[in-house]
């Protein structure tokens, strides 16, 4: 009989796929690109009197980099059967809903575990994180509390909401040769930015520490460290001007509006069933 640890094993699994195209390496390799050439298009922008920097190699980072960016989202956001993906995932999630109940969450921790705090820190832990996908609170737990149906429901119909980036991806990218379809979301193609890239890095954010409530496993949407020798070379080369630290502050700054989303998604007594909207209950 198919339990609910099989279930989460199956999510896992498909988080954890190991190779260079598993979620969790797709979302390693978002946040990575986009710090290293966020930090870089400052630099153009610190150094933009510089007039040597080789334009043609320039314009190529440029295309290259959004195209990568957009390629992955699609991918992490993809709803077929037949693709690993966040979507994936909570597919998963909504088809063996009926799975879930109270004392089988719990049953998730390792029986293993030998310390008796330890233990008692990880069920104190694991009913706090039933208590946000079931809408219950410590006071009124039940060891046969479902998941709350209306906040799948919320969480799909926002997904299924049309994605700018996912439909330009599809149209210009991955189905180049649809011009029918490229002339239909032309009026679009203006909102396909930097700033919709961002909205969909949160997005990401959102569902993947959402999923992790589910899964039983934190996937995590976490930016890397600075790699000490990051700007070597890039002054003096591409550019000019001596900005390596104002470069290195940036980064710094950057990683902190990432980090913040793991705060808002993941440390807080919330549980947003959208990127913005918040579960309205008392704690």
């Amino acid at each position: 009989m198919y339990k609910l640890i099989d279930h989460i094993n199956k999510c896992k699994e498909i988080i954890e796929l190991g190779n260079k195209n598993s979620i969790t390496n797709l979302i390693s390799d978002i946040i990575y690109y986009d710090l290293l050439y966020r930090s870089f298009n400052e630099g153009l922008r610190l150094d933009k009197q510089n007039d040597k920097k080789p334009s043609s190699i320039i314009g190529l980072i440029h295309e290259t980099f959004f195209f990568s960016q957009v390629i992955k989202i699609r991918r992490l956001l993809d709803n077929s059967n037949d693709v690993y993906s966040l979507r994936k995932v909570f597919n998963e999630i909504i088809k063996h809903e009926y799975l879930y109940t109270r004392e089988d969450y719990i049953l998730l921790i390792d029986p293993e575990t030998k310390n008796k705090r330890e233990y008692e820190l990880l069920v104190h832990d694991q009913h706090r994180k039933y208590d946000q996908i079931s809408g219950k609170t410590p006071d009124n737990r039940a060891k046969e509390d479902r998941l709350n149906h209306s906040y799948l429901m919320e969480i799909k119909a926002y997904l299924d909401k049309p994605n700018i980036i996912v439909k330009y991806t599809n149209t210009f990218v991955a189905h180049s040769l649809n011009k029918e379809k490229q002339v239909t979301i032309e009026d679009e193609l203006e909102k396909v930015s930097l700033r919709k890239l961002q909205e969909n890095y949160k997005l990401l954010s959102w569902l993947s520490f959402t999923l992790s409530y589910y899964c039983n496993d934190l996937i995590l949407f976490d930016p890397p460290s600075i790699p000490y020798e990051q700007f070597e070379n890039w002054v003096g080369t591409i550019f000019k001007k001596d900005i390596e630290l104002r470069l290195y502050k940036y980064w710094e700054n950057r990683v902190k509006m990432f980090s913040c989303w793991q705060d808002k998604y993941w440390m807080s007594n919330d549980f947003y069933i959208s990127p913005y909207q918040k579960v309205k209950r008392d704690i």
